[in-house]
């Protein structure tokens, strides 16, 4: 054999080693990236686990929460109050639940692994013939695997972005129900013991016990308190039930409205003032408002213009009032006129 035909033997030879190098090398590169991308599927996987753990306990604790608080409110006559409340936090389990079985639903039925393994398998077979930069350049099938791969990879970064968005999301859902059953188990027990509280932090935590139900309506809350109040001596558990009673038959009032007109643009207005000794509650919104009857018997126990309510709410809500020297009183121009409840609550007396 001449030297020319060795040296271009060799060549080939070496040419051929090369190849197969560069093809090992694809190949190590295409499993670490298989290998990194399912690892961090299966942390994925492990966060949602965990995160449906802890929506589990939270629901257990709301459950357990419920009953207690259903018993208290109806002792107190105020029942209709707790069911408001689980009901906000009803609105941020629901879009929590139903994430979390979607994510559960997208990770048991892994459709990426499926082709990166198929992949794999072709690249195996054709490492193994020596002809997979043939087959990648000038087959048909071959030529579409490389951006088939591209394309894998993407949906894959893709669908991991989207995960976390959605555990970011169920992330909030769940902080958001933590911090109403905790504010729950604050106000809970209505205790004779009276406390000097600061009105605009005790309506912030309010405020967080009625978000969903005020977002989901899209309704604009209009605050108005006067600077540098004074803290009011007074049973905090109680006032806060009177004030979300108030706050909860407003939203149900709105509803009534936005059916009646849809363009309306409703809103709640809450105004605070100290007033000679006093401090002056002001609670006004654009909704159905009330009849001259209604207006006359709002208060008297029993009396309800609602089909399933108990009477307890308003009645409670002036029963607290004038037990603690102070009055209360509902005015409304009529209906579709929206209504006003207006309070005053002694500011330095110990009752």
């Amino acid at each position: 054999m001449a030297d020319t035909e060795i040296e271009q033997l060799i060549s080939s030879i070496e040419l051929l080693k090369s190849r197969i190098e560069r093809e090992k090398q694809a190949r190590q590169d295409a499993e670490s990236i298989l290998e990194e991308k399912s690892s961090e599927l299966f942390e994925a996987h492990q966060r949602l686990t965990l995160k449906n753990q802890q929506l589990t306990q939270l629901l257990q604790q709301l459950e357990e929460e419920r009953q207690k608080q259903v018993k208290n409110a109806y002792t107190a006559g105020l029942a209709e109050n707790a069911v408001s409340v689980l009901h906000n936090i009803g609105n941020a389990v629901t879009p929590a639940s139903v994430s979390v079985k979607k994510l559960l639903g997208q990770l048991d039925n892994p459709k990426l692994p499926t082709y990166f393994h198929k992949l794999y398998e072709t690249f195996s077979v054709h490492l193994e013939q020596n002809d997979l930069e043939h087959f990648l350049k000038t087959d048909p099938k071959g030529q579409k695997m490389m951006p088939f791969f591209k394309q894998l990879l993407e949906q894959l970064q893709q669908d991991y972005g989207d995960i976390q968005k959605k555990l970011d999301g169920i992330e909030h859902h769940i902080q958001h129900i933590t911090n109403i059953v905790h504010l729950q188990q604050k106000y809970a027990n209505p205790h004779i013991r009276q406390d000097m509280v600061r009105i605009p932090d005790l309506f912030n935590d309010i405020m967080v016990m009625m978000e969903s139900m005020l977002t989901n309506r899209k309704i604009n809350i209009i605050k108005n308190f006067e600077p540098n109040l004074p803290d009011l001596l007074i049973n905090k558990n109680q006032l806060v039930q009177v004030l979300l009673n108030i706050l909860k038959n407003a939203i149900e009032s709105l509803d009534e409205s936005i059916v009646h007109n849809p363009s309306l643009e409703a809103y709640i207005r809450i105004e605070i003032h100290d007033m000679q000794g006093y401090m002056m509650f002001s609670i006004e919104d654009n909704g159905k408002g009330a009849s001259p009857e209604t207006l006359i018997h709002a208060f008297d126990f029993g009396f309800s213009t609602k089909k399933r309510g108990s009477g307890f709410g308003m009645h409670s809500c002036a029963s607290f009032v004038r037990s603690n020297n102070g009055e209360i009183r509902f005015m409304s121009d009529g209906l579709w006129q929206g209504a006003r409840i207006e309070f005053i609550l002694p500011i330095l007396d110990a009752f």
